[in-house]
């Protein structure tokens, strides 16, 4: 119960850091969190084929007789178990070169994107932050009212930062980073809708 208490308090202070950056910019933030950006399916079906290889070499080279009865039935309960043990947990991510988890979570941050609404904003300067826990990785979207006032370079550092750990905590310190730049390059000059809820979006499996 404690803990679900902390992630709301956390949830309602990125939901206020939101609301500043809209208040001292003219961008529209969507903040989302999602508990992964691909199944990585790929990465599963060669780990239960490596698995089922090495069984098959054992079975066959070790000086032991195996009955087929007893071999059969236990190379389908480790490939179940391998795809189990790589698909639904976090082993998936050691198995998965970072680049490819890097492209993951980029196309996932645009599936968002788009999703989310933040590309329909009248003025085009909706900007996505998306964090996908399972990879420890942050993305940045702006749309083209920001980036015509932003350099795509300003964003990278941010891209970069380590939220492992407490990565909703430093969520809201890439919030107020986000926030400092969008009030220098795209400062409100006078009052505007709302037009995206401010609440961050939990999601789960985006691709």
């Amino acid at each position: 119960m404690g803990s679900m208490s902390a992630h709301m308090a956390v949830l309602d202070a990125l939901e206020r850091g939101v609301e500043q950056i809209e208040r001292d910019s003219r961008a529209e933030v969507v903040v989302a969190i999602a508990v992964a950006s691909s199944r990585y399916t790929t990465t599963t079906w060669v780990a239960v084929t490596v698995a089922s290889f090495l069984a098959w070499f054992a079975v066959l080279f070790l000086p032991f007789d195996f009955a087929p009865l007893f071999v059969i039935p236990n190379l389908l309960l480790l490939a179940l178990a391998v795809w189990w043990l790589v698909g639904k947990t976090p082993l998936v991510r050691l198995l998965t070169p970072a680049s490819q988890q890097k492209l993951a979570v980029q196309r996932a941050a645009r599936l968002v994107f788009f999703d989310e609404n933040v590309s329909a904003t009248r003025e085009r300067v909706g900007i996505l932050v998306y964090y996908s826990i399972l990879e420890g990785r942050l993305e940045i979207v702006p749309d083209h009212g920001i980036q015509r006032c932003v350099a795509e370079e300003q964003w990278n550092p941010l891209r970069l930062r380590n939220l492992q750990g407490a990565p909703l905590e430093k969520l809201s310190e890439v919030l107020e980073s986000v926030g400092a730049i969008l009030a220098e390059r795209l400062p409100r000059e006078s009052e505007g809708d709302d037009e995206l809820p401010n609440r961050p979006r939990l999601l789960g499996v985006v691709a």
